[in-house]
C-alpha cells in the first residue's frame, strides 16, 4: 500500500471524530422514535455526519496500512472498476491535506519509530 505524501496530525483527527460519533448516536436515537414532526433534515444530517466518519476512518486506517472501505459504495458509477486500494489511496489524500503537519513527523508516531524515515514513510500510528 502506497503512503501519504506528507504527514498528518492524527491526534486532531481523533478529537474530530469522537464528536460526530456522538452527534450521529444521538441523531440515531432520534431517528429510532417514533416522529411527531418532519425528521427530513435530521435525516439528512445524520447521512452527511456518518459520510465524514467514513472519511476519517478512512484516512486512520490507510494510516494504519489497512483499507476501511472494502465493498464498492452503492453510490460508485456503475461500469467503473472498483478497488478499494485506490479508492483508500485518493479519498485518505484528499482528507489528509486538513490535517497534514507543518513537519516531517507524525505526531502519533514515536520517535523511535521515526528514526531515519522521510515524511512519506511515515504511516505508523498508535
Amino acid at each position: 500500500m502506497t503512503t501519504l505524501p506528507f504527514s498528518i496530525d492524527l491526534s486532531a483527527v481523533k478529537e474530530d471524530l469522537l464528536p460526530l460519533v456522538t452527534e450521529s448516536g444521538s441523531l440515531a436515537r432520534e431517528l429510532r422514535t417514533t416522529w411527531t414532526r418532519p425528521m427530513g433534515d435530521a435525516q439528512r444530517s445524520r447521512h452527511r455526519i456518518a459520510r465524514r466518519i467514513t472519511e476519517l476512518l478512512v484516512l486512520v486506517a490507510f494510516v494504519r496500512g489497512r483499507v476501511h472501505v472494502r465493498a464498492r459504495p452503492t453510490a460508485w458509477p456503475e461500469g467503473r472498476a472498483w478497488d478499494p486500494d485506490a479508492y483508500a489511496l485518493a479519498e485518505a489524500t484528499r482528507v489528509a491535506k486538513l490535517y497534514a503537519t507543518p513537519d516531517a513527523t507524525c505526531v502519533d508516531t514515536p520517535p523511535s519509530a521515526r528514526a531515519g524515515a522521510s515524511s512519506a514513510e511515515v504511516a505508523v500510528v498508535s
